[in-house]
Order: C-alpha cells, then sequence, then structure tokens
C-alpha cells in the first residue's frame, strides 16, 4: 500500500483541482455532525443522517474542517464532504467520492472516491470504525447542528 506524505498529497491534491471541472456539489450537511477525531491538521465529524448499516458495512459521509485553508485553483478549500463504506468484519474502508468547499460553504472542486484499503490502527477511519462498528459512543456535547456550527467548533478547538 502506498502511503502519501502530506505535502504529497496536499500537492496532488492541487494538481487534481487544476484539472478538475465544474462543480455539482452536495449541499454541505445542516443536520447533526458529531466529532470522533482530530489532531492538529483539522478536525472530522459524521454526518449523523447519512449512516446507513447494510450487513457488515456501514455507509456515511464525513465532514472534514481542515486547520489551514489549502490553496488550490478555484479558491482556497476550508472543508470537505467524503462519502464513504466500512466494512466493520473486514476492516476496510472505501472513499467513494469527495465534495470540497470555501469557508463560507460555496463549492471549490470534487474528487472521485479511492480504493477499498485496509484501516490501520489508530488513524481516522480506525476511529469511525470504533463509533459505527464497536459501539463507541461519543460524548453528547461533542454533537454539532449544522456544517457552520461543526466548523466553529473545529477551528475554536484547533485554536484558529
Amino acid at each position: 500500500m502506498i502511503r502519501l506524505t502530506l505535502s504529497a498529497a496536499l500537492g496532488a491534491l492541487i494538481l487534481a483541482a487544476a484539472i478538475a471541472g465544474p462543480v455539482r456539489a452536495q449541499a454541505l450537511p445542516e443536520g447533526a455532525a458529531t466529532l470522533y477525531a482530530g489532531n492538529d491538521r483539522g478536525a472530522n465529524f459524521l454526518i449523523d443522517d447519512t449512516i446507513v448499516r447494510e450487513g457488515s458495512r456501514v455507509r456515511f459521509a464525513n465532514l472534514r474542517v481542515f486547520a489551514n485553508l489549502i490553496d488550490v485553483p478555484g479558491g482556497p478549500i476550508a472543508m470537505d464532504v467524503s462519502t464513504m463504506v466500512i466494512d466493520c468484519a473486514a476492516r476496510t474502508v472505501t472513499v467513494s467520492g469527495m465534495d470540497t468547499y470555501k469557508a463560507s460553504g460555496a463549492p471549490v472542486v470534487q474528487f472521485p472516491g479511492e480504493p477499498t484499503e485496509a484501516i490501520a490502527a489508530d488513524s481516522t477511519w480506525d476511529f469511525a470504525a470504533r463509533v459505527l462498528c464497536d459501539g463507541v459512543v461519543m460524548p453528547p456535547q461533542q454533537t454539532r447542528t449544522g456544517w457552520r456550527d461543526a466548523r466553529a467548533m473545529a477551528l475554536s478547538m484547533l485554536g484558529r
């Protein structure tokens, strides 16, 4: 499995944004979003009303708020929403697609999905699997209503 460094991943993101076509992104979430993982680069929220269980698989959307804007053609990216599938039994994750947004909520660029990969221990997707597959319950104070409140919480947590 190939792992990209953060700078290589951002470089790939910028290149893809430069050649991407018009964006028809889904609207940012206005319902409940629950913080479940974060670090000094950003915070991740489960979009609660997107969670669908199908046997050992869980489909959901993930809102990620970046600590710092990512400059790409079309405007700086402040956050993204990825549609995901976690297979709880196989402990794998598939990113079905990603929509990116400016701080205002305006769409920037869309990206296609990524191949299924094993979930690495203590990774963001491992924390998502702990909640979605293993029954870990996040404290209620980690849930916000709408992307604006989730973004404000994330930026406050990140000292921005």
